[in-house]
């Protein structure tokens, strides 16, 4: 009776997905899954019957966790149809009509469209915390999502690089995927990235990739991700969160590793209030080897160390198709020159529009090659400058002229200037 999941499969045969990539879940299964679980336990929350593998403990449904869930529930049931559990609870039929709410969800089918998102886990993580985790993202609508002890037919093993499931989530051969977003941020504990970083290189079809990291405070080092970044040959839109990573010292490998994306059109990387990075002159000239990017956003507000930014300068040379580019400095307290910058912005011949933020630079002196820089931009039509807070500012004569030399060129679409 306690292995008994005629509840989860209705008596029916598993349908069969071969596409790894093709097997999903939706946030209805999943709640489905609890649904079972919740029937299993006493009023206390205790699971009848089942205990910790492990240590032999009782175990309750708020803490039932990936472990608990390949012991008692994945690998009895998928062992004997030899299928993952993707396939085991959806049957053999088409996608299921809406339950009432006065009913038990079935887990009639997945979702006929292909994955849309692939979800990361701890082996540790509850059953319950990751529904809710799963609904919030899915909100009204009903995604399928990958998740790998799930999907993966543990008994074939086609899709796994690794042996280790009950330690590892699995790296698999998803080579048709074509976009990826990975949510890490907030983990304060992180310091390091190592098995994302092997494990994106399998991804060899993607042309979108979103990794955020924001608030991962004990994060240090992404030399190896910019390794894992040059191997992604198809790669179009990257955009990198690691806003409030304190720990962060060097960007350099990372600027070295996304050089070698020559069909990257979109790049925004996010390094907003990462106090220990002091230079980005090495980032900055990697980006001169870009040559396809039409739009490049590059965040440093915060970045109260950052005492130049000559390297990103050089780096606009290289970057003749670029058409948009927004600059954040605001709140770099320490920087002090720019010159190299404006005089890398003439460069930009077919820029369209320039968003520039230096708002609370209070050390910034010079702004002369940037004004000069501006009277030579004859394709600008969008200019938004901020320089609130730039108290350290002698003069602002040259970017003056170089404001008015742009609009008798042109009718700018949009101009905004704070100076204050």
């Amino acid at each position: 009776d306690n292995l008994d999941f005629w509840e989860l499969t209705r008596g029916r045969p598993p349908r069969r997905i071969p596409c790894v990539e093709h097997r999903g879940v939706t946030p209805r299964m999943l709640r489905t899954l609890l649904a079972f679980l919740k029937k299993r336990c006493n009023e206390s929350g205790i699971i009848r019957g089942w205990y910790d593998p492990r240590t032999g403990a009782m175990l309750h449904y708020k803490t039932f966790n990936f472990h608990h869930l390949l012991h008692w529930i994945i690998k009895p049931l998928t062992q004997r149809l030899q299928c993952s559990f993707a396939e085991a609870v959806c049957g053999d039929t088409a996608l299921s009509t809406p339950t009432s709410p006065a009913t038990t969800p079935s887990l009639k089918g997945v979702s006929s469209h292909r994955v849309k998102w692939f979800v990361g886990h701890w082996w540790g993580e509850s059953l319950l915390d990751f529904t809710k985790r799963i609904m919030k993202h899915a909100g009204a609508n009903e995604e399928s999502y990958w998740v790998c002890p799930l999907c993966t037919n543990l008994y074939e093993c086609s899709g796994l690089a690794v042996a280790d499931v009950h330690d590892k989530a699995g790296i698999i051969g998803l080579h048709a995927l074509t976009s990826l977003k990975v949510y890490l941020s907030g983990c304060t504990g992180l310091n390091a990235i190592e098995e994302l970083e092997k494990g994106l290189p399998a991804f060899q079809s993607l042309t979108q990739l979103e990794l955020n990291c924001a608030y991962c405070w004990e994060l240090q080092a992404v030399e190896e991700l910019g390794k894992s970044l040059a191997k992604l040959r198809f790669l179009r839109t990257l955009r990198i969160n690691f806003s409030d990573c304190s720990g962060l010292r060097s960007v350099g490998a990372l600027g070295r590793g996304f050089a070698a994306l020559l069909s990257l059109s979109h790049l925004e990387l996010n390094f907003s209030s990462c106090v220990g990075l002091a230079t980005v002159d090495d980032f900055g000239t990697s980006l001169a080897r870009l040559e396809a990017l039409t739009t490049l956003r590059l965040n440093f507000s915060g970045c109260s160390r950052l005492q130049h930014v000559s390297g990103l300068g050089r780096g606009f040379r290289g970057l003749r198709q670029l058409t948009t580019l927004g600059l954040n400095f605001s709140g770099c307290t320490d920087l002090r020159t720019v010159d190299e910058l404006g005089r890398g912005l003439v460069m930009l011949v077919g820029l369209s529009t320039l968003e520039v933020s230096f708002f609370g630079c209070s050390k910034l002196a010079d702004l002369d090659d940037l004004g000069r820089g501006l009277a030579l931009m004859r394709s600008l039509a969008i200019l938004k400058l901020e320089l609130f807070g730039c108290s350290s500012l002698a003069r602002i004569d040259e970017l003056q002229r170089g404001i008015a030399a742009l609009r008798e060129h042109k009718e700018l679409g949009t101009l905004e200037v704070n100076i204050v």
